[in-house]
């Protein structure tokens, strides 16, 4: 596990009364990177490999149980110009292009955000909060109080996913599952004669 600068301390703390985080503007911090692996994706009827990454963004607002909320969103690691991670990390960054090249998510870690969030509803009636946008954080605007001591990054040829304090899910899978699905978590397991992580 990786892991690098820790996040500035604060003295703004919010407290929440619900396990769903509130529709609005909410300042975060990302803070953790998760390798999901190449999947098979289906576009326009061709199906195609795709590498896949998992942003976590800590959000100052708090849990019943004190904890902070965190916004997770997969993103295709593609190389489109217009691929949606490339357009979120223009609009979060205030810049106009961005090659694929020179994009390393890592130096993103630790950096600050506005994210907007929406509610939207999953096909087994499930309602949760949806990253709808990421956005520079004004100078004015409260920095999130840490949980993470440090931001980090899991990538699947380091085995077993560390523990969270909240349940990271991708398109609705557990991401352990997701993870396990994977075209690099099954030739480790392939080599290493390894189970599934159940973690």
């Amino acid at each position: 596990m990786r892991r690098r600068s820790k996040i500035p301390p604060s003295t703004t703390e919010h407290h929440g009364g619900s396990w769903l985080l509130p529709k609005g503007h909410h300042p975060a911090v990302l803070m953790v990177l998760i390798d999901l692996g190449t999947h098979s994706v289906e576009w326009q009827g061709v199906v195609r490999p795709v590498r896949q990454t998992l942003l976590c963004w800590q959000v100052g607002l708090r849990r019943p149980d004190g904890t902070p909320h965190v916004v997770s969103e997969p993103y295709k690691l593609s190389r489109s110009p217009h691929s949606r991670l490339l357009n979120m990390i223009s609009r979060w960054r205030r810049v106009d292009y961005l090659p694929r090249g020179q994009v390393r998510l890592e130096e993103l870690l630790g950096n600050m955000a506005r994210l907007t969030i929406s509610h939207a509803v999953s096909a087994t009636g499930h309602t949760y909060a949806r990253l709808d946008r990421a956005a520079a954080l004004a100078r004015s605007e409260p920095v999130p109080v840490g949980t993470f001591n440090e931001v980090f990054v899991y990538r699947i040829k380091q085995g077993r996913l560390p523990e969270f304090f909240w349940r990271p899910s991708v398109y609705g899978q557990p991401l352990t599952d997701s993870i396990n699905s994977s075209r690099e978590r099954r030739r480790f397991q392939r080599q290493d004669g390894l189970p599934p992580d159940e973690s």
